[in-house]
């Protein structure tokens, strides 16, 4: 689930409805309740985007838990509707589903599936489809809807979307067909490809600095289109929390925004480069950097939050995990893999690394970058820095001190930078705020190493090591698990629940 920050989206604060009416900055917007129709500010952190009863809609709160099966036919589905999302033309449906030979009324639930979360996950037919509240348009009204955003509000008139909404009210009303509710007509317009969008109000010219050319790396062209992620050993040495011991030279996976330069986010630890730290580093770059302010007391905003276009990263082994790749899958990242041998590819992050490493040099216990540099200085008899005070030096320097700092290659610091790719200045259109990630946990989990084991007689064998409790049990002989239910193999002659 991921909550949607623009003007006339739907959110919810304590299962009350509200309409944003203005996004302030990074942090409140003004919203209308829908009912009173009251103006408030109110903080995004205390925003969702549905009421609570119908938060929980994650299939399982572990992509590994859905059978390869049914992730091969959540794509196979996604292909199926990736030409038509965003269009909602019924007749675009029809067409589609008739060059794929299924129902469009198929072809449309699949369509809705996705579109009500952005997840992959919900194309996997595992969840219960239909229920209470859920309100469906009539065909006469998604026939008007369509009338009017093909011929007025996708032309070159530019119309705005109130304009839009009053003119299909119009139609409705003349065909005597009942008039659909203005967050309908909003969530429509709002679903729309911004690609198709700008083709058809703004021109061809208008797209193509958006379009990447596949032959070669794409740049960064706004805030979150593209994050570079790379690992490099710290050139400092740190010791223990308790005796002072020296424990050695961290690694720093760091994760920057191409566009801005901003550092998205990081993960230091003392083991060698792995999928781990990648996938931890993604997860602190896609959550908000609240609870790393509170914890490190940092003065400046950090606001860089949300799902990235995609990430690019080296042909390491380490960045080649499948879980990793069925967590891009779930949230539509894609990945871009560096050319071998071509290390310019990977430039603004090896700069970023470089910038930093030059701020580690000044610490006690530093080895320089070479040992002519290091000269005689004794870098473990002087190294006092333990990992904890290490992680929150580096994320006060980043956030106060390089966040802050003009970047000779965009000509103003990368906050600036990523405050104008948002909110746009006199000759920049706004982007607007990224979705923001609600379901955390489930983006936890998903990104944490796995290993596959069958459940035996005597428990679970993960190496040497053997693991048996009586909660096993109900699970020996079973194959799959689909939203909390147990499914056994056909032959099987007796059943443990």
């Amino acid at each position: 689930m991921s909550l949607e920050i623009k003007e006339n989206a739907k959110v919810y604060k304590l299962d009350q409805e509200y309409i944003i009416t203005k996004v302030i900055d990074f942090n409140y917007v003004f919203a209308k309740h829908v009912t009173t129709f009251e103006k408030e500010r109110l903080a995004i952190k205390d925003l969702s985007s549905k009421p609570t009863e119908q938060q929980n809609i994650n299939i399982c709160d572990d992509l590994s838990m859905i059978p390869q099966k049914k992730v091969e036919e959540a794509k196979q589905r996604y292909e199926a509707i990736k030409p038509i999302i965003g269009l909602k033309s019924r007749k675009a449906i029809e067409v589609r589903a008739q060059e794929l030979k299924i129902s469009p009324t198929t072809l449309y639930n699949w369509l809705r599936s996705y579109e009500s979360s952005g997840q992959l996950s919900s194309l996997a037919s595992l969840k219960v489809k239909g229920g209470k509240g859920q309100s469906r348009l009539s065909k006469e009204q998604d026939e008007i809807i369509d009338i009017v955003l093909n011929e007025y509000y996708l032309t070159k008139l530019k119309p705005k979307m109130q304009r839009a909404y009053e003119l299909i009210v119009t139609k409705c009303k003349q065909a005597d067909v009942k008039v659909p509710s203005h967050s309908s007509v909003v969530r429509r317009i709002n679903s729309l490809s911004e690609s198709q969008a700008l083709r058809r109000r703004e021109g061809k010219k208008a797209v193509e600095k958006f379009e990447i050319n596949q032959g070669e790396y794409p740049d960064g062209l706004y805030p979150l289109h593209v994050l570079q992620i790379d690992h490099t050993r710290a050139d400092v040495i740190l010791v223990d929390d308790e005796y002072r011991q020296e424990l050695g030279r961290p690694w720093v996976t760091m994760a920057i925004d191409v566009y801005s330069r901003m550092v998205a986010g990081f993960y230091i630890s003392f083991e060698a480069p792995g999928y781990f730290a990648t996938g931890q580093t993604l997860y602190n770059a896609m959550l908000p950097k609240d609870k790393l302010k509170e914890q490190y007391k940092f003065e400046s905003e950090w606001p860089l939050w949300g799902i990235p276009n995609m990430i690019h990263m080296d042909n390491a082994k380490e960045f080649r995990g499948i879980e990793l790749q069925n967590v891009c899958n779930e949230y539509g990242i894609n990945i871009v893999w560096r050319p071998v041998g071509k290390a310019r590819f990977g430039a603004h992050i090896e700069r970023l690394l470089g910038s930093l490493g030059e701020y580690i040099h000044t610490l006690d216990g530093t080895t320089k970058s070479s040992i002519t540099k290091k000269r005689e200085y004794n870098s473990q008899k002087n190294a006092t820095m333990t990992l904890n005070e290490f992680e929150k030096w580096l994320t006060v320097l980043i956030a106060d001190v390089y966040h802050k700092k003009i970047h000779s290659e965009i000509g103003m610091t990368p906050l600036q930078m990523y405050q104008n790719g948002i909110f746009g200045t006199k000759t920049q259109p706004p982007r607007g705020l990224p979705k923001r990630i609600e379901d955390e946990q489930f983006l936890y989990v998903n990104l944490l190493p796995k290993e596959e084991r069958t459940i035996q007689k005597y428990g679970i064998q993960i190496e040497n090591i053997y693991y048996y409790s009586e909660v096993l049990n109900a699970w020996i002989d079973s194959y799959d698990i689909i939203r909390g239910h147990k499914v056994y193999h056909p032959n099987m002659s007796r059943q443990l629940f």
